[in-house]
Order: C-alpha cells, then sequence, then structure tokens
C-alpha cells in the first residue's frame, strides 16, 4: 500500500515537472518572437522614413542665367524670360519659348541708344534670332534679317554671332553649296545696322575651316 501511494506521489511530481517545463519553453519561444516582431517593424519603420524625402529639406534646380552689360543698361535671360534693366529697374519683360544660347549688346549704329541680340534654338533645332533697340524709354523689337539668296545655299544651321568692328556677323554652316569655293564650310554674313533699324549687307565670306564656333 504504502509503495503504491510512493508511487503514485513519483508520477505526480515527475508530471508536474514534465508540465513546467514545456510551458517554461512556450513563454521563452512566445517572448522571443514578440522581440523578433519588434525589431522586424522597427526596421521597416526605419527603412520607410530612409524612403521619405525630409519635409525639412529644400531642393532647387538653378536656373540658367545669360546676360549682357552695356553702360547702365543689363540684359538678362533667366528661365526662358527676356528681361532689359536701366540701373537695376526692370523696363522691358518678355517670355521666350525657345532656350537662349547668348545674348550680345552693342551700339552698332552710333545713335546713343544700346541694342540686344540674343540667339538659341527652338525644338526643331532651328535658329532663332531677336534683336531689341532701347529708344524713348521703351524697348523695341527690331526684325532680323532672314537669309535669302546665295546666303541660304546649303544652310545647316549651326548659327552664331559675334561683333567685328562696326558690324554685325552672322556664321553659320552650309554643306553641298555648288556655287562655294568650298563645298562645305562656314559662311560669315556681315551686317551694318543703321539708326533707322535697317539692316545693310556688306560682305559674305565662305571659310573650309575656323578656328572657333
Amino acid at each position: 500500500m504504502l509503495k503504491s501511494l510512493l508511487f503514485l506521489g513519483l508520477l505526480a511530481a515527475l508530471g508536474f515537472l514534465f508540465w513546467y517545463i514545456a510551458a517554461y519553453d512556450q513563454q521563452s519561444s512566445a517572448e522571443v518572437s514578440l522581440e523578433d516582431n519588434l525589431m522586424a517593424i522597427g526596421f521597416a519603420d526605419s527603412l520607410s522614413q530612409q524612403s521619405q524625402p525630409d519635409s525639412s529639406a529644400t531642393f532647387s534646380v538653378e536656373p540658367t542665367v545669360i546676360n549682357a552689360f552695356i553702360e547702365d543698361f543689363e540684359a538678362k535671360v533667366d528661365s526662358n524670360v527676356f528681361q532689359v534693366f536701366k540701373s537695376s529697374q526692370l523696363i522691358f519683360s518678355k517670355k521666350l519659348v525657345w532656350p537662349v544660347k547668348q545674348i550680345l549688346a552693342s551700339d552698332l549704329n552710333g545713335n546713343q541708344l544700346p541694342e540686344f541680340w540674343i540667339y538659341g534654338q527652338n525644338a526643331s533645332k532651328r535658329t532663332q534670332i531677336l534683336a531689341f533697340e532701347y529708344g524713348s524709354g521703351h524697348v523695341r523689337e527690331i526684325t532680323f534679317p532672314t537669309l535669302k539668296g546665295r546666303q541660304a545655299f546649303g544652310y545647316i544651321g549651326g548659327d552664331s554671332l559675334y561683333f567685328e568692328k562696326n558690324s554685325l556677323v552672322r556664321l553659320v554652316k552650309y554643306v553641298n553649296d555648288p556655287y562655294a569655293d568650298f563645298g562645305n564650310g562656314y559662311r560669315a554674313c556681315f551686317y551694318t545696322f543703321g539708326k533707322d533699324q535697317s539692316f545693310i549687307l556688306k560682305k559674305t565670306l565662305d571659310l573650309e575651316n575656323i578656328t572657333y564656333e
């Protein structure tokens, strides 16, 4: 009888021991799983924060600014807007639909009034040239001459503008011109600009090569 009671007590103690060990393992597994989940959530949050831009940061793209100066005048293109300033005061503004490559300022006709020459390319890669003159407190647009006759033979663009003495020179590229000394090359068209805002073509030179563009 006594042996039976001891045997039953031993079985009960062993059963309690097995139950306690199983319960402890389950609790430990749950704690590890919870810790892993929290770490995973924290890592995901950090990735999400890194992928989102900082709202306090500012991003800016520097606009293209080109300018030219003559006496107390400044001609400037800022973000495709052509502006003329006199003594730092804005007196003229014009929105352009094509990017500008260069601005030139001059007084070619000697009337003590500045002219402004701007050129660039449109979406079709065609050269665009605009001319302006200041007078009587206003800036007026001047019609720039187009290439005609021999000037236009074989014309393929690549225009640039520069001054030579009292002339405005339009330099262009041409190809396959049967009437030129060089079939392919560069053509320089020299213009004078009168006080009546007229243009006169002085001469045209064909060059095989040039050292600048």
